[in-house]
Parts: C-alpha cells; sequence; structure tokens
C-alpha cells in the first residue's frame, strides 16, 4: 500500500515539528532547569552551613593552645588576614589568638559590602538596607591576593598538628570561609538575606544552553527551508530560535517586567521565612504554646524565648534590641500571634540583654515564628507560579506574534 505525497509530506513534518519541540525542550527548559536546582541546592547548603556553624562555640585561645595532636572538634573563628603561608595556607589573627587555615578546595564566599544600619531605628529594615546582591563564590586561590587585615569568618573542624592549630575541610563538616566587612554580628543576617540565587533560571548553564539550541533551531530553519512542502515546520523552528529575544520584545515586554517583580517578590518572602526562623535554631524542640523557653548558647549564656500578648510590655523585655517582622503577613490581628522576644538572660537577674556571642540576637518577632514561616513560604509559592505564568504569557504572546511576521516574510 503506497501513501500519497501529502501524506508523505504531512508525516514529515509531524516529525520535523516533534524534533523542534524536542530540542526547546532540552536546550530552553530541561538544561537551565536542571541547572536551577543545582544552583538552588549549593545556596541553601550555603545558608544551612552558616546557621550550624553559628551554633559551634567560638575558638578562643584556650582552644588553641598547643596539645596533643587530633581533632579539637567543630569550631568558629572571627578574625583577620594576617599572613601566608606555602601554598594554601593562610594565618587568620583574632584579638586573642592567630589559627592556621587549609584552603586548599575550600569554598570561599565574599558578602556585598554593607553599609552601617544607622537609618535603622528599633526595627530592622531588611529589604531597604541590606545590599540586594548574591555573595560571591570565588576561588580559594584569591584569598592570597587579598590584602592584610581582610575581615574573615570561618567555621568548620578544628585540629591540632604538630603544636599547631589548623581548620581543615572533612567531609562531614566542610570549612566554609566567608569574608566580610562591617560588623561580626551582620555576617549571620546578610549571609541568610541575600544567600540565594536571584533567578535560578538563569545560572551558569542557562546561557550556552540556550545558545545552542537556538542555533540549531535556526539551522534546523535554514535546512528545512529548502524544501517547499516543509515550510511550516521551517518556521516553526525559526520562530522558536528566537526564544531568547522573545521577552524583552514588546508585547510581551510588559508581562516581562511583571514577571521580574513577582519573582523577586518570591525571593524576598523565601528570605523573610528563614529570617523569622533563625532565633529557633536555638530551641530544636521549640513549644508554641509554652511562655518561657531556656536553653544555652555555644559559650554556655543562657537563651530564653519569652511569649507576650501585650505589645508594649514584649517591646519593654527587648531593650536594645531589634523588631524583626514578615512585613507582609500582618494577616491577623497581633494579639491573637503573640509576640516572641529572644536574648540572654542576666545571671540573677530577669533582664535581657544582647550576648557576647555576635551571632545570638536580642529580637523580638511580633507573631509565632513557625506560623509565619508557613505564611511566608505559601506566599512566595504563589507568587512563583503567578510569575511562571507571566514570563510564560510573554514568551508565548511574543512567538505567536513572531510567527505570524515570519510566515507573511519567508516564502
Amino acid at each position: 500500500m503506497f501513501k500519497l505525497p501529502g501524506c508523505v509530506a504531512a508525516d514529515r513534518s509531524v516529525v520535523y515539528l516533534l524534533l523542534v519541540v524536542a530540542i526547546a525542550a532540552v536546550f530552553y527548559a530541561a538544561v537551565p532547569g536542571v541547572g536551577a536546582f543545582y544552583v538552588r541546592s549549593r545556596w541553601r547548603k550555603f545558608r544551612r552551613r552558616i546557621i550550624r556553624g553559628s551554633l559551634f562555640p567560638i575558638a578562643e585561645y584556650r582552644h588553641l593552645a598547643s596539645g596533643p595532636d587530633g581533632s579539637r572538634g567543630n569550631f568558629r573563628f572571627f578574625g583577620n588576614l594576617e599572613a601566608i603561608e606555602g601554598d594554601n595556607v593562610v594565618w587568620i589573627r583574632s584579638e586573642t589568638a592567630s589559627v592556621e587555615v587549609a584552603l586548599n578546595k575550600v569554598s570561599v564566599y565574599w558578602l556585598p559590602s554593607f553599609s552601617a544600619t544607622q537609618k535603622e531605628g528599633r526595627e530592622e529594615l531588611n529589604e531597604e538596607n541590606l545590599p540586594d546582591e548574591v555573595p560571591s563564590e570565588i576561588s580559594w586561590r584569591r584569598v592570597f591576593s587579598l590584602p592584610e587585615g581582610t575581615q574573615v569568618f570561618i567555621t568548620g573542624a578544628l585540629f591540632c598538628e604538630h603544636g599547631k592549630s589548623i581548620f581543615r575541610s572533612t567531609k562531614d563538616t566542610p570549612l566554609t570561609v566567608v569574608i566580610y566587612d562591617g560588623g561580626g554580628q551582620t555576617i549571620l543576617r546578610r549571609a541568610i538575606w541575600a544567600g540565594r540565587h536571584r533567578n535560578e533560571y538563569w545560572n551558569p548553564f542557562t546561557p550556552g544552553s540556550i545558545s545552542v539550541g537556538s542555533f540549531a533551531l535556526l539551522i534546523l530553519a535554514y535546512l528545512l527551508l529548502r524544501s517547499p512542502v516543509l515550510r511550516f515546520p521551517a518556521i516553526v523552528s525559526l520562530t522558536v530560535s528566537l526564544f531568547p529575544l522573545t521577552p524583552f520584545l514588546p508585547p510581551g515586554l510588559f508581562m516581562f517586567f511583571i514577571y521580574r517583580r513577582w519573582w523577586k517578590r518570591a525571593r524576598f518572602l523565601r528570605a523573610e521565612r528563614d529570617m523569622v526562623l533563625l532565633p529557633l535554631r536555638y530551641f530544636p524542640d521549640f513549644d508554641e504554646g509554652a511562655t518561657t523557653l531556656l536553653s544555652r548558647l555555644p559559650d554556655g549564656e543562657e537563651i530564653v524565648a519569652e511569649r507576650w500578648e501585650d505589645e508594649e510590655a514584649s517591646l519593654e523585655r527587648l531593650g536594645e534590641g531589634k523588631v524583626r517582622r514578615a512585613s507582609r503577613l500582618a494577616s491577623r490581628p497581633l494579639p491573637e500571634r503573640g509576640r516572641y522576644v529572644f536574648g540572654v538572660r542576666v545571671p540573677g537577674s530577669s533582664a535581657l540583654v544582647p550576648a557576647s556571642d555576635p551571632m545570638a540576637e536580642l529580637i523580638l518577632i511580633p507573631g509565632n515564628p513557625i506560623e509565619l514561616s508557613r505564611q511566608c513560604s505559601r506566599q512566595a509559592r504563589q507568587f512563583e507560579l503567578l510569575s511562571t505564568v507571566a514570563i510564560s504569557a510573554a514568551v508565548l504572546t511574543n512567538l505567536v506574534l513572531s510567527f505570524w511576521i515570519l510566515s507573511n516574510l519567508v516564502r
């Protein structure tokens, strides 16, 4: 049984249309999608390392004094770059001690420049005051080109080797090095707020993948245009090859700006989700119904979480601390949600004061931190979905328009 020539041409058109779809799916969606999961995972690990490191004791002279060789445990250290030794070791000095750091294949992060929050009153203004930049992940070799006195924060495993203390990376506790300016008490806040990719779709895999996909579709369109019966799949291929440009052309450009706005809002809400949960790292068994919870900081200071219903009383307990709000989530009256004050209790007194640990905050959160984090996550997902709809509408609108224009131009 023989097929009519028209049927053969139709079958070939379907095959080539499926090929166009496959190329677009692989190079425009699959490869950037894998990259998106990769970069989001890396920044999630970065935040977890910083949070976990904030629970390690601060290495002091008594921990760094000479002793038997072997592991000293997990510590953190605040200091300044002092000297370089060999190809992969630097010396970091604090006010009381010096320690070596083995940097070979270590993750090194550079926090964006930070200006003092002198504009802040009692309430934190994270969106206004913290830089809207992602920390730079730099090669450990670049540390050797930094000037003496550069501020460095280290968290990881501490060892004693030949009478000297040295931080080394291990499988269970990878060494994390953070270069920063400003005070040490700002590191955690800045790292958790900014330590997330601006747009996971646009990752190191995306430019090359999109370029290859666009070029492949352009070549396919050129080859198909040689056959008049394959004009339709040729124009489709040519249209889809323009995908990298479509979000930036009118009329879809308007939806592109909406997409950027909503995606930024989702990122902001994810940051707030993490920020309101920060004080709970000291209370792994946090009881939402309890009025007072006690725990210990790594240096032994007693930290307390107090639940208050009265706003004035909670602010009085806060003293010199800060108020951290989930700014978009005042969905219920505050008295129903309660207020939680976290701070260090003065020995022999009930007063709350800032901790000696620079990473332990004296903070008030208006609302239940767990419930606020859930609401932030829920709204972040909603804005992510809306932004996906917006960018899809922008791309599809311009692709349809491009197809119509090309259909009239290509003969």
